[in-house]
């Protein structure tokens, strides 16, 4: 089943980076960090677990590292940008609970995330 549904890997990739990510995370509010900072720090740890996961499994793109890995983290960097500003607009502007606020701004993440990936980075 889960060798010719790309999609379903990518959820299954992405939600093992999700838990990991979404861990350090929430971790880093809890103990104080500046909201922004916990948020780039999670994403910069899970980007490289992402790639290589990405990469190998739910891609599986026998391209070479020096090919996919720059646009990994361009693709990756836009994403990130995505979810900052909807980080942003519901925790910051609407007031929403911050970690509901990571919750939404994940979502928008994955599905650029994928979206790019699938189209440029291993395409």
């Amino acid at each position: 089943m889960l060798d010719n549904n790309e999609p379903l890997r990518y959820i299954l990739v992405g939600g093992f980076n999700t838990l990991i990510g979404y861990t350090i995370i929430a971790s880093l509010f809890y103990v104080g960090f500046f909201p922004e900072l916990s948020n780039f720090i999670g994403y910069f740890i899970v980007i490289f677990i992402s790639y290589f996961l990405n990469k190998k499994y739910t891609f599986r793109s026998e391209d070479s590292h020096k090919k996919n890995l720059p646009r990994f983290i361009s693709s990756m960097l836009i994403a990130y940008l995505f979810n900052l500003l909807t980080f942003e607009i519901f925790y910051r502007v609407l007031s929403v609970n911050i970690y509901l606020s990571q919750i939404y701004a994940v979502v928008v993440y994955t599905l650029i995330g994928y979206f790019l990936s699938k189209k440029w980075v291993f395409k």
